[in-house]
């Protein structure tokens, strides 16, 4: 007995610690995460005021030098060649400083961020995505639209990647106060157990994600079945 005691008193320290441990591995990510937001929105912020409207003004002037060169060939063709990969440049700026923080997300809210995103990645991808919101409040909390923006996000960026999908569907609802996000493909699938023992940040980012504003993460496939990733948030979390 006096041994069973001493087993009972060890599993119970060792199960407090796993649990403090737990809950430090959460702080911790839960940090990186914030610093993370922070850094993306700076960087976005400094991308789109300085560079991206730089070259743009830089491929305007280009494209008037042909008018002010006074040379018997002007190197019209030339300087159109330089103008147009400047503005592709410029293109692919804005959309990188989009990818780390959406500014559309701050001005016009998150279904209209979700739908330009679900069109930016039918066209990249050429995969068709359907898009659909109802019932949604005039506003949410900004840390719960970045969080369904990063979950929808990191979703299409695996479909693109892993699963051979022909069909994207997106939908943003709410109701019973809670906000619910959906996004589902035809895809391969995959084996979810797997995937979590084999520790891949872009899942352990969705849920952590997920949990910051207490919500309800779950995602179902099976290999041959495609995938769902399902977000059920409340709206009032007081």
């Amino acid at each position: 007995m006096i041994f069973t005691g001493i087993d009972q008193t060890e599993r119970a320290e060792a199960q407090q610690k796993a649990q403090e441990g737990e809950a430090t591995v959460r702080r911790l990510l839960a940090s990186l995460i914030s610093a993370q937001e922070t850094e993306r929105r700076e960087l976005a912020r400094e991308m789109h005021d300085v560079f991206s409207q730089e070259l743009a003004a830089l491929a305007m002037e280009i494209s008037t030098l042909p008018k002010s060169i006074e040379i018997a060939h002007p190197p019209t063709e030339r300087l159109a060649e330089i103008g147009k990969k400047i503005s592709n440049l410029a293109d692919e700026m804005h959309s990188t400083s989009h990818q780390l923080h959406p500014a559309i997300l701050d001005e016009l809210g998150l279904a209209p961020a979700l739908r330009e995103e679900c069109e930016t990645f039918e066209h990249q991808s050429g995969i068709p995505v359907r898009f659909t919101s109802n019932d949604l409040p005039a506003s949410f909390p900004e840390d719960v639209s970045l969080c369904l923006y990063r979950v929808t996000q990191e979703s299409l960026r695996n479909i693109r990647k892993h699963t051979g999908a022909t069909m994207v569907r997106v939908s943003l609802t709410s109701g019973d106060d809670r906000v619910k996000l959906r996004v589902e493909d035809t895809g391969d699938g995959f084996d979810v157990s797997e995937a979590r023992k084999s520790g891949g940040l872009g899942l352990v980012s969705m849920e952590e994600r997920v949990r910051l504003v207490k919500g309800k993460f779950a995602i179902d496939s099976k290999p041959g079945n495609g995938t769902v990733v399902e977000v059920s948030v409340p709206l009032n979390r007081k």
